[in-house]
């Protein structure tokens, strides 16, 4: 059977693990002790990046004790889809539920989806913090908006995805010690 995982597919996950990581990580934490006990944190993302917000912020609120969700109900979705236009819907539940303060993590592979990039915006304007997990090319503006940004530099979305979903659970896990220790 021929090796059908190249060099060039691990050496993008241990370059990742290596260093690539870390930096988000501490920037990330750093981010939370500034938001404050009461800050509400929203994930959001498109396709398996919402699958990836899902189950973060389930983890952020179980493990990490923070009050964390999401805005992919498929009713708020389709309800605000239908009436905003899909590049607008995400910003505008930003607008209804976010508050000066809060925290919004974007997921995305690309990081040039509008309804990614407007929200980011519409965030900012709010008043909170953003945090966007990337590829190797997101848009400028959403870069110019983020607080914490990361930036998987692959070309391939499952490595862009595994990298996203390790750096979170490496936030809750890093979480988790800091306050076993505190």
């Amino acid at each position: 059977m021929p090796n059908i995982v190249d060099a060039s597919y691990t050496s993008a996950y241990r370059a990742f693990l290596d260093g690539g990581m870390a930096p988000f990580v501490d920037a990330y934490l750093a981010l939370m002790e500034r938001a404050g006990a009461k800050a509400r944190y929203y994930f959001a993302g498109n396709g398996a990046s919402a699958a990836i917000a899902s189950h973060l912020a389930n983890d952020f609120t179980k493990a990490v004790g923070v009050r964390a969700s999401t805005f992919h109900d498929p009713a708020l979705l389709t309800c605000f889809g239908n009436d905003y236009g899909f590049d607008n819907w995400l910003s505008e539940a930003v607008t209804k539920f976010g508050e000066s303060g809060d925290v919004l993590v974007l997921i995305s592979s690309s990081g040039r989806s509008a309804n990614i990039v407007r929200a980011a915006e519409a965030a900012k304007a709010a008043g909170m913090h953003v945090v966007a997990l990337t590829g190797p090319r997101p848009s400028e503006r959403l870069v110019a908006v983020s607080d914490v940004s990361l930036m998987i530099q692959s070309e391939i979305y499952n490595v862009i995805e595994n990298c996203h979903m390790m750096a979170l659970c490496a936030v809750v896990d890093s979480r988790n010690l800091v306050l076993l220790a505190g």
